[in-house]
């Protein structure tokens, strides 16, 4: 089944699988009906987050897992556990919270389309302020995601019902 996507504002049909990706940088991508998550903003959207957020992070087994799925290297990266902490990191740290949000707060609010396997999310420039080791784990997660159900996440991280 083809989707309508609008490449500098042309319709055009193409078949979109779990991962999708789109090369070039002289075009505008629209997906319509996708959540979007447009890196681009996260400096932005990093300076606004509150203490609550990062309360809330800290209570979720499969937020806190999906950001360590990124950011592996325990010993250099550790998951902020206050607002201080949290402003304290550096970008890469500060876009991979922002990013697990934006995603897990898109599949929360549409958690039929994904429960269906039908749910689609736009990453713009999910590279952002990433070393490349953690674009490829990166990646890894965004496979994860695309493949299945939150009870198959939740088996493949090893954890209980979110």
């Amino acid at each position: 089944m083809k989707d309508k996507v609008f490449i500098d504002g042309k319709e055009e049909e193409v078949e979109l699988k779990p991962i999708t990706l789109f090369y070039g940088y002289n075009y505008k991508l629209e997906v319509p009906q996708a959540v979007l998550v447009d890196m681009s903003m996260a400096t932005s959207i990093a300076n606004n987050i509150h203490e609550e957020d990062i309360r809330v992070a800290n209570s979720s087994p499969i937020f806190k897992s999906c950001f360590r799925s990124v950011l592996r290297e325990s010993d250099r990266y550790s998951f902020p556990k206050t607002l201080s902490e949290f402003r304290g990191e550096g970008s890469g740290v500060k876009c991979v919270f922002v990013m697990i949000m934006l995603i897990l707060n898109g599949i929360v609010q549409n958690i039929e389309l994904f429960k269906q396997g039908k749910l689609k999310i736009h990453v713009r420039h999910p590279e952002t302020c990433l070393h490349p080791r953690e674009q490829a784990n990166l990646g890894d997660l965004m496979i994860k995601l695309s493949l299945g159900h939150f009870q198959e996440i939740q088996e493949e991280f090893g954890i209980g019902d979110y």
